[in-house]
């Protein structure tokens, strides 16, 4: 008798409900799509040029400039979940 009474009384942390509303949230909001993905891409556009710049090798411009460009496309998700 406690066990089933125990597993009626457990809730849901996570519901669909709360999955759709915070989609709808994210899309709704226009600063996360200016602050969480066009900043991110406009500032990997400059640095990338910035360093570029400085590089004289072929090669090594190259590693680096791919490598920014993963750096700040993984800062992406985190700069929408900090602005929504």
């Amino acid at each position: 008798m406690t066990n089933s009474v125990q597993t009626n009384n457990k809730r849901k942390i996570i519901t669909l409900q709360m999955v759709k509303f915070e989609m709808l949230n994210v899309i709704g909001n226009p600063y996360a799509h200016i602050f969480g993905v066009a900043l991110p891409i406009v500032l990997a556009m400059l640095i990338t040029k910035v360093a570029a710049s400085e590089i004289n090798y072929q090669s090594m411009m190259l590693k680096a400039t791919t490598s920014i460009y993963l750096g700040m496309s993984s800062l992406i998700p985190m700069a929408v979940v900090l602005v929504v």
